[in-house]
């Protein structure tokens, strides 16, 4: 992912020397859609996003409408996980307009559903809102219907739709079966692109299949998270390392494990606060004073090392061999 910003930002460079304005433009804007898709710091997506739609405004090109609509959708996530949500019930954030705005405006066109779709799932499993969850993970469904062609932010919302549909299917017991078989479906997908591009795609794949696992009920869910944790770790996805960080808190708090599950939920909004998303964190920061108190909440200015975290898998491992 991050060679395809660096592809986008040289198709930029070409566009600005040869003067072809429409070139520049679209590989400008796509160099920031892929770094947020990648995980770079949201202070910088932030910038580089408002400069951008600052820059589209003043043009009268009908295409770098378009764009614009595209990047303001972007824009308002990228300002809600810093933020808050609440500035989405703003219409203007510094003068950009914010997603609401240009909505109401918008035509009608599947690419603009699509990616709403997309951004407001993101949103709302980041920030727990699992009514606007179920609403809007069917992305897989959408790309099928107007046969999309795949890009990163698509296959972020396959993701995203997975992780949706896991969650669902343990928080909704009456409904079990149709969402463990849209998380089986994401995950099919997304494994199918672990195996041309490991680097992008393995710890994607490792939290689908550790969800999945704990919505089995399956203990082995366990190492997966921890390698899921460490993949993301390794190839600099910090997003999707507090991603995993708080779905591994969340199903060692469920088995009785409170030491590793409150590490991993502070190593969780730490990870959040590198990425940008202090919103997010402020989410989790709230979660582990409730359920582990404020004692365990001051801890996370401590520095914490995955190695400390992970004494392993073992207390899972043995827990199952002493069941069996």
């Amino acid at each position: 992912l991050q060679s395809i910003v660096d592809a986008h930002l040289r198709g930029q460079k070409a566009g600005q020397q040869s003067g072809d304005e429409v070139l520049s433009n679209l590989n400008w804007h796509l160099s920031i859609v892929v770094s947020h898709v990648a995980g770079y710091e949201l202070n910088n997506v932030a910038k580089e996003s408002t400069a951008y739609i600052r820059e589209v405004q003043g043009l009268e090109n009908q295409l770098f409408a378009g764009f614009m609509i595209f990047s303001v959708l972007l824009h308002s996530t990228v300002v809600a996980l810093k933020e808050g949500l609440h500035l989405l019930e703003l219409d203007h954030i510094e003068n950009i307009p914010t997603e609401r705005v240009v909505l109401a405006k918008a035509p009608p066109n599947p690419m603009i559903e699509l990616q709403t779709k997309i951004y407001r799932l993101s949103r709302a499993f980041l920030f727990r809102q699992f009514d606007e969850v179920s609403v809007n993970a069917d992305i897989s469904d959408n790309i099928a219907k107007y046969k999309h062609q795949l890009n990163p932010l698509y296959l972020q919302g396959v993701l995203f739709e997975g992780l949706a549909s896991f969650y669902l299917a343990r928080d909704r017991p009456n409904e079990r079966l149709k969402w463990i078989t849209k998380g089986d479906s994401a995950l099919a997908r997304i494994r199918g692109l672990s195996e041309h591009s490991s680097w992008n795609w393995k710890n994607k794949t490792l939290l689908l299949e550790a969800e999945r696992m704990y919505t089995l009920r399956d203990d082995g869910a366990a190492l997966f998270y921890e390698k899921a944790i460490q993949s993301a770790h390794e190839q600099k996805f910090i997003h999707e390392e507090g991603i995993a960080s708080e779905l591994a808190g969340i199903f060692y708090c469920e088995k009785g494990l409170h030491q590793k599950s409150s590490q991993l939920l502070l190593h969780s909004a730490r990870s959040y606060k590198k990425w940008g998303a202090l919103a997010v964190a402020r989410r989790v920061e709230g979660f582990i004073e409730k359920q582990y108190g404020l004692d365990v909440l001051q801890m996370l200015g401590d520095d914490d090392a995955l190695e400390c975290i992970f004494e392993t898998s073992e207390s899972m491992s043995n827990k199952r061999q002493v069941n069996g």
